[in-house]
């Protein structure tokens, strides 16, 4: 019973994965670059601005019951403060992107509530329909003649609705007792060390994804935001796929087999046979953009043919980054995650042309892949070469 809810979770992510993709596919058809630029930089400060809400208590409250609920409250009190102060004193672009990042965090909040409670199937049904929301949204708010920035606006509303309504079907058939927020603010104290890690870890991953479009956008325009933006689509969706479909059975292997190097390896092999259409994309990437989106898409097609091979990297990589929790090196990680950053934004801040950044944007980023690849490979060796020694040991003593 238990694998076949897995399995059903699989589908609907995956599901849910390929709507986004089929989203991303239609509104670049019937958006400008510019649009589109403009709705991935607002939608990258929400992704960040989200976490920040919710202190990412969802996340450790998994592994410290008593901070159960607290996400909640501490997504209240700050939307409470910020929101109306933006209605006073902010554009309307940005109250929706406060909207959208407390709709994020919202819905985010309530999938990791679930998962205690063994309701994994939920969270997909809900993740599928977030996504075919959003589509719905996007292109039904296409030909309303708006000031605003009718993505965002779309996004916005379908992220709302769907996190309001997760919110009512996902409540405890026996709530919880009522506690005042001075003590749910005494217990953030209590765990503030852990909370911090563990929010820096977010933010430091969610941030290496989403600075290149903030930092193209306040360096180029929204236009070359844009196009980056559409090429990252085309692989980012695909791959995503791949590694919602790969990871759950890597991290279950790495958690349960004694040797673990071969399991990495087997699962970059893979990973790799599913990436291998990528490495199509000098061939079709120009007659593909160019049929399908037209004309106004034409600049991204030397994009893509510049980030494919860091994005089939990256997919490899991803699928077994678990290994760094199971061998108790997540603070490595973060360390090369957090220097990876700061890298990206030098590379991005200082050539002037957009094709120039890219290029070295993509070459650093690549260099700072393989070296995570060097150290799972190495920390696979060790942890596979301790083992058998523990092994020999026992045996000698038996």
């Amino acid at each position: 019973m238990q694998k076949l809810k897995q399995l059903i979770l699989l589908l609907l992510t995956i599901s849910a994965s390929g709507i986004s993709f089929l989203t991303s596919l239609i509104i670049a058809k019937i958006y400008q670059p510019t649009e589109f630029g403009e709705f991935a930089y607002f939608f990258a400060i929400a992704t960040i601005l989200s976490g920040f809400l919710s202190l990412k208590i969802d996340t450790t409250a998994l592994t410290h019951p008593k901070l159960i609920g607290c996400d909640k409250k501490s997504i209240g009190t700050i939307t409470a403060v910020a929101l109306p102060i933006l209605i006073v004193f902010g554009s309307t672009n940005f109250i929706l992107t406060f909207i959208l990042a407390v709709s994020m965090a919202v819905f985010t909040s309530n999938a990791y509530s679930l998962i205690p409670r063994n309701k994994q199937t939920q969270i997909g049904a809900f993740k599928l329909t977030l996504a075919i929301s959003i589509m719905i949204g996007q292109v039904a708010i296409q030909s309303l003649n708006l000031d605003i920035n009718k993505l965002l606006l779309g996004a916005t509303l379908a992220n709302a609705a769907v996190s309001l309504l997760f919110t009512a079907v996902s409540k405890e058939d026996t709530p919880h007792k009522k506690i005042s927020l001075l003590k749910e603010i005494h217990k953030i104290h209590e765990n503030r060390i852990v909370i911090s890690k563990n929010l820096t870890a977010w933010f430091i991953e969610t941030t290496v994804s989403f600075i290149p479009v903030i930092l193209i956008t306040t360096k180029f325009s929204s236009h070359n935001a844009g196009l980056f933006a559409f090429s990252e689509k085309l692989f980012r969706a695909p791959t995503a796929i791949i590694i919602s479909s790969i990871i759950p059975f890597a991290i279950s292997k790495l958690i349960t087999t004694p040797n673990i190097l071969p399991i990495i390896k087997k699962y970059w092999l893979g990973s790799l046979g599913l990436t291998c259409p990528l490495l199509l994309t000098p061939l079709f990437a120009k007659p593909l953009i160019l049929y399908v989106w037209g004309d106004k898409w034409s600049e991204a097609v030397q994009l893509c043919i510049i980030l494919f091979p860091l994005f089939t990297i990256q997919t490899i990589i991803s699928s077994t980054n678990f290994i760094f929790n199971k061998t108790n090196k997540l603070h490595l990680y973060a360390i090369i995650q957090l220097t990876h950053l700061a890298a990206i934004s030098i590379t991005l801040s200082y050539p002037d042309k957009l094709l120039n950044s890219v290029q070295l944007y993509a070459v650093t980023s690549t260099a700072f892949y393989l070296l995570i690849a060097a150290l799972q490979l190495k920390l696979g060796k060790d942890h596979d070469k301790l083992h058998l020694n523990q092994d020999l040991l026992q045996a000698k003593r038996s």
